[in-house]
């Protein structure tokens, strides 16, 4: 077998590997939503021997990492969505030394152990990397800034936000040096779609716990990451992965059954009754939708234009929270439309109104990071003026560029991968970041560990596969001008 043969193996079906991980990657999944939903009471357990059952994990994650990386890997991906629920901290004794990090370091000491076996380097150039760390970079002069007029104890309590900002960043580059072939890449696909559809499931099941309730605003469903807004985020980011494979697998009536697990991510957003989430989950299906097919998109926009024209098709947490932006209390005089927002909607607008004198003031390297909450008392509710107000219009622009890189790496991937479910994924995942870019004007969406890792994880997926489209086009273009010289040679 030639070195293109075995970095491309033909491999078109997603749980055709040469073991049996995806399969066990389901079962572990369902096992751990069995115990999340299980009504178990609460049992105390000593210190010391959380502490022994914390040593011996961490040496068997060591000893994982370098027998069977891809499991650190499977057991990262499927474990990271709950890590602000189980943080595996010792029982906060010790927050630093918790679970996740106890992976990033297993993945790290693995990919390193990895490569020294095979004589590779352990990590790739790729696109976004400069600018990945210029970005860190800045963040880092941010908090600096900040903490040059803040109070300590305010001070101490930025840092923590912007470390979750930075942490999956890191995590990109893990995975990246870790994921050696595509078969890994799938593995870890997989147990974020299955996390997804499990982190719905458990979103159904706590608003049914939750009963019927007065207003839109208490019937929210807050889920793992206990806020019903970065809920609603991870399924407009996530949930396309599932509609791309049920796209790219349509022909085979088999993969028809991925619809449902769609539907149910579609139910689990809508049940956050985000506005936000709501849009981007529908411009991220349009995005999905075009890159698929000009039918498909246009099945899309037809839909679309039937749910703006008849909205009481739609269930009603979506309908009633868009119907509840507007106030309709009667008056004797006639309010101005500002008057008649409610209170969310108006504070964004208020914000959007203040934040170009603050620009201005520091228009290159921002007012420093947290110190819009720290000067106004609330978040700006949008990415991209958070940035722009606290780190500085450069960051902003080096931010929008790691966003365009990563489309149109993921862009190119779809367009000349050979492997079918690798396209069904970076199809999904195109859709991802259409859900990313739309939800971050409403919010921000991407300073949290345990939902925007998974976005950081598919960038590192994409980046692999790219890299080895690249290196198998060096190859077939060095085969081709061999050819040539060995004809010119037999000619002459």
């Amino acid at each position: 077998m030639s070195g293109v043969e075995a970095l491309y193996p033909e491999e078109q079906s997603p749980l055709t590997t040469d073991t049996k991980v995806p399969y066990v990657i389901i079962v572990v999944g369902f096992l751990f939503f069995f115990l999340m939903v299980y009504p178990y009471r609460d049992i105390f357990i000593p210190t010391p021997i959380i502490v022994f059952l914390g040593i011996v994990a961490f040496f068997g994650l060591m000893f994982l990492a370098v027998s069977r990386l891809e499991l650190v890997l499977v057991i990262f991906a499927v474990y990271i969505p709950f890590s602000r629920e189980y943080p595996g901290d010792f029982g906060g004794v010790l927050r630093a030394f918790n679970l996740t990090n106890f992976l990033m370091v297993s993945i790290l000491l693995g990919a390193l152990h990895q490569s020294s076996i095979k004589g590779e380097r352990a990590f790739i150039r790729t696109p976004i990397d400069i600018p990945v760390l210029i970005f860190t970079a800045l963040g880092g002069i941010s908090l600096v800034r900040a903490g040059m007029v803040m109070r300590p104890e305010s001070y101490l309590d930025i840092i923590i936000p912007l470390k979750q900002w930075l942490t999956p960043m890191l995590g990109y580059f893990l995975f990246l040096a870790a994921l050696k072939d595509r078969a890994t890449s799938k593995k870890v696909a997989i147990a974020i779609m299955v996390n997804t559809v499990l982190v719905a499931i458990l979103t159904m099941k706590e608003n049914i716990d939750m009963g019927t309730l007065s207003t839109w605003e208490k019937s929210r469903v807050d889920g793992v990451f206990q806020h019903s807004n970065t809920l609603g985020a991870f399924f407009a980011y996530y949930s396309f992965l599932i509609a791309g494979v049920f796209l790219e697998y349509i022909r085979y009536p088999r993969y028809w059954l991925m619809a449902m697990p769609f539907l149910i991510c579609a139910r689990g957003m809508s049940l956050t009754i985000s506005r936000g989430a709501i849009v981007s989950f529908g411009f991220a299906a349009l995005v999905t939708a075009f890159f698929k097919s000009k039918i498909c998109f246009a099945v899309a926009v037809i839909l679309l234009i039937l749910v703006i024209v008849f909205p009481e098709f739609l269930p009603d947490t979506i309908s009633g929270r868009f119907y509840s932006i507007v106030k309709r209390d009667p008056d004797f005089y006639k309010p101005s439309y500002e008057e008649t927002l409610e209170s969310s909607a108006k504070t964004r607008i208020d914000i959007i109104r203040g934040s170009a004198p603050m620009i201005k003031s520091r228009p290159f390297l921002g007012m420093g990071y947290g110190m819009h909450l720290y000067m106004v008392g609330i978040d700006t509710h949008n990415t991209f003026l958070k940035i722009a107000i606290e780190m500085g219009l450069v960051a902003l622009f080096f931010f929008l560029v790691i966003l365009a890189l990563i489309f149109f790496c993921t862009l190119y991937v779809y367009r000349h991968t050979d492997d079918k479910f690798m396209r069904a994924i970076s199809l999904g995942f195109l859709g991802g970041l259409g859900g990313v870019a739309v939800c971050n004007f409403f919010g921000s969406r991407l300073d949290g560990t345990e939902f925007v890792s998974y976005f950081w994880i598919l960038t590192a997926i994409m980046m692999k596969e790219r890299h080895l489209l690249k290196e198998k086009e060096m190859m077939e273009r060095e085969k081709d001008e061999d050819v040539v010289r060995w004809e010119s040679s037999e000619l002459s």
